[in-house]
């Protein structure tokens, strides 16, 4: 015997759970981003988009330091010289574009990116 129950959305599922409920102290638009990603999907008991597995195996909120630390070499970001803030500024697509090769991205703002792996 199986029962099927629908929620309104992914939020709906974390309030429910440990640590998934969470995600409501992260920015809104990361909240809105999860609800975007797992619209109309259905998930078997156990799956790896249970908001408890999602939050501690998969979210990520990093520094604009640790971003540039991860992707400054590959963006040509220089320590030395160039200043963090301005170089974040002017190259903003591209590094959004590296984060989504490897992760999807959630969104950034006041100095935090983040993404699930």
């Amino acid at each position: 015997m199986s029962i099927k129950v629908t929620l309104r959305d992914y939020m709906e599922w974390c309030a429910g759970t440990v640590y998934g409920s969470k995600f409501f102290d992260e920015p809104q638009f990361v909240q809105d981003a999860l609800d975007e990603l797992f619209d109309g999907q259905e998930f078997d008991e156990g799956s790896n988009s249970d908001p408890d597995n999602v939050y501690i195996n998969s979210f990520y909120s990093i520094t604009d330091k640790e971003m540039l630390d991860y992707y400054g070499d590959s963006l040509g970001y220089d320590s030395e010289r160039d200043d963090p803030a301005e170089f974040i500024e002017t190259h903003e697509q591209e590094i959004i574009d590296c984060i989504s090769d490897e992760y999807y991205y959630l969104g950034h703002e006041k100095g935090d990116w983040y993404y699930l792996q």
